[in-house]
């Protein structure tokens, strides 16, 4: 869980150079049965797996609550770019990886 009155969504989005070219922006789905749906723009792959984690352990959702589409990437034409998995793995479009989970420090021991 996050800690008290911290938000969900960092209050200010970090452009993660690192990765940009592995997922050069789009907006990332978030939605689970009975939780709040959220569409949020991400510019990495990083940010996109951090977000998904985060979503995910905020609201203590399980992989069988997540609605299809959580953790769609998407173009604003609406084009699949990638694929966050509950572990926060991120497939692009043809199911390939690109690359292992993002661990937050937040969500470290």
């Amino acid at each position: 869980m996050c800690g008290q009155g911290e938000p969900l969504v960092p209050r200010t989005q970090q452009n993660l150079q690192r990765n940009h070219a592995k997922s050069a922006g789009g907006v990332l789905s978030l939605a689970a049965d009975g939780f709040p749906t959220l569409m949020i723009p991400v510019t990495s792959a990083d940010e996109a797996s951090a977000l998904l984690q985060r979503y995910r352990n905020h609201y203590g959702i399980g992989a069988s609550n997540m609605s299809e589409g959580c953790g769609n990437v998407l173009a604003t034409d609406g084009t699949l770019l990638a694929k966050v998995s509950y572990i926060g793995r991120v497939w692009n479009s043809h199911g390939e990886l690109l690359q292992e989970a993002v661990l937050d420090s937040r969500d470290r021991a």
